[in-house]
Formats: C-alpha cells, structure tokens, sequence
C-alpha cells in the first residue's frame, strides 16, 4: 500500500478500535435495562421527596393493595422505568436503595422509594419515569 491508501486503512482501524468497544457497551447496557415491559402505566412526575442516599420517593396511593408487605416481600406487580428502561432490582431493602442506589426501588404501602440508574436526583436529571403494573393488560 501507498501513501492515501495506507493513511485511510489506518484511519479505519482507529475508528473501528474506538467504534465497537462502544457498540459492545451498548448492548450490553441494554441487556441489563431491557425496555419496559407492556401494562398500565403510571406516569410519575416530579417533584420527588429526597429520602436519605441515593433514594427518593413519590406516593402511589391508588396502588396500595398490591404493594409490597411483611411476609410478601414480593407481591407488588410494579416495574419502574427511567426513560423507557426498565430499572431495577425491584423489592428492593430500603437501606440498599439509599445506601446503594443504582435504579433499586420498593413499592410499599402507599409509596414507591427508588433510586435513578446513576444515583443522580430525578428532580434534576431530565429523565421521565414510569411506574407499569405488570399484572394488568
């Protein structure tokens, strides 16, 4: 190869050793967020109560009768997702949301504490959330 041909081969093989090392994140980022599954969705505005840590929460009354209880740790059928995908994991020990953080959320008595994926504050960050109860069609 000569001159502009091997410049060019060159100038590929960088943009390719940047290019797909980000396009592997990229998967694999959506294999961990998945999108947010079908259901009633339930949109959460903002303003959000800070809660201590990473944790925040916002009030789901009308959804009571599914959360989470002592002894059913597991029972509330609610996904949340951030910008339509799906956060997680749900049910979640209060103290590892605020503490930890990372898109963690508990759906208890009449609230849902949650975190962001990024531990930032979902008052500021410009991202949308969504509460989808998966048991309904």
């Amino acid at each position: 190869m000569h001159g502009r041909a091997m410049k060019f081969t060159t100038w590929a093989a960088a943009i390719a050793i940047i290019v797909l090392p980000l396009e592997g994140a990229l998967l694999a980022l959506n294999s961990a967020h998945p999108s947010c599954p079908d259901g009633e969705r339930i949109r959460m505005p903002p303003p959000f109560s800070f809660n201590g840590g990473y944790s925040y929460v916002t009030g789901l009354p009308e959804l009571k009768q599914v959360a989470d209880l002592i002894g059913e740790g597991d029972r509330s059928p609610l996904v949340i997702c951030e910008n339509d995908r799906q956060m997680g994991p749900a049910h979640s020990l209060h103290r590892d949301i605020e503490e930890r953080g990372r898109g963690r959320f508990s759906h208890w008595s009449t609230d849902l504490l949650f975190s962001t994926s990024d531990n930032s504050d979902p008052n500021t960050n410009g991202r949308s959330y969504l509460a989808i109860r998966t048991d309904r069609p």
